[in-house]
Order: structure tokens, then sequence, then C-alpha cells
């Protein structure tokens, strides 16, 4: 067993528990320095917590889930309404297939833009490096729509 030393002498020694007076629910006497609670309280604490808020946190994940699969699936879409039925698909194909590795295929004129949608098309598509594809959103250049 161990000996018990203070709380102010453990912090003196840098220590994060050390071993003071019992707990009065029994656990032992193994306590924090930081707030001087017991060890094993604060486990079964945590622990009752964690049972308590499990169906909380699935429903939460469950929701973002859902929420995750309506933005793909509302992407998606958008992107058949915006194939025109000229559109090369095979063209398109071949663009995603040929996207290099940390690139992402960008639409030059995004299809949901604030004042113009583009079009899913060959000549709207282009491969962007990811990071500069993510800072881009759904921002059009002026001078790409101007030029077109």
């Amino acid at each position: 067993m161990e000996t018990q030393i203070s709380r102010s002498e453990a912090k003196r020694q840098g220590l994060k528990r050390y071993h003071g007076r019992f707990c009065n629910l029994g656990h032992g006497n193994l306590r924090y320095t930081g707030d001087t609670k017991c060890v094993e309280c604060k486990r079964i604490k945590a622990f009752n917590y964690v049972c308590k808020n499990s169906q909380k946190r699935k429903d939460y994940h469950q929701n973002n889930l859902n929420g995750y699969a309506r933005r793909t699936a509302q992407y998606r879409a958008s992107k058949l309404q915006a194939t025109p039925k000229w559109a090369d698909t095979t063209a398109i194909r071949v663009i995603y297939e040929t996207c290099p590795p940390d690139y992402h295929v960008d639409h030059i004129i995004p299809l949901q833009g604030k004042n113009v949608c583009g079009l899913h098309v060959e000549n709207n598509l282009q491969h962007l490096p990811a990071l500069d594809n993510l800072k881009k959103s759904n921002k059009v250049d002026v001078n790409l729509v101007s030029a077109s």
C-alpha cells in the first residue's frame, strides 16, 4: 500500500495523482492533484455519463449521417439536372478517371452559383489541386465567365 502524502506535496513533486485520504464511498485513496477527486469516482461518473447519453450520441451521429447523405444526393441530382442531353458523357467520365492523386475535378463555373449556374459538361471541368478547390468553394471568377 502506498503511503499517504498531501496534495500540496504531490503538486510540488509534479504528480497528477497521489495517495491521500480515503474516498467517502470507500473506493480507495488514489486522488487527482488538480481537483482532489477520487480517481474511481471520476471513472464511474464518466462511465455512467456515456451509458446515459449513448442513445443521444447515436441519434446525433445518425442525424449527421442523414444530413451527409441528403447533401450528397442533392449534389448528384443537381449534377444530373445540369447535364444537358448533348453532353459528351464519355469525355466527362475520362476527365474523372484521369484525375491525378491529390487533385479534384472542379467545375469552373459552379453548378449552383449565386449569379450564374454552370453546366456539367467537359468544357466546364478542370483538374484542380485539392486544397485550391476546397478554398475556392463555389465562388465564380468573373473573368472566366466573361471570357467564355
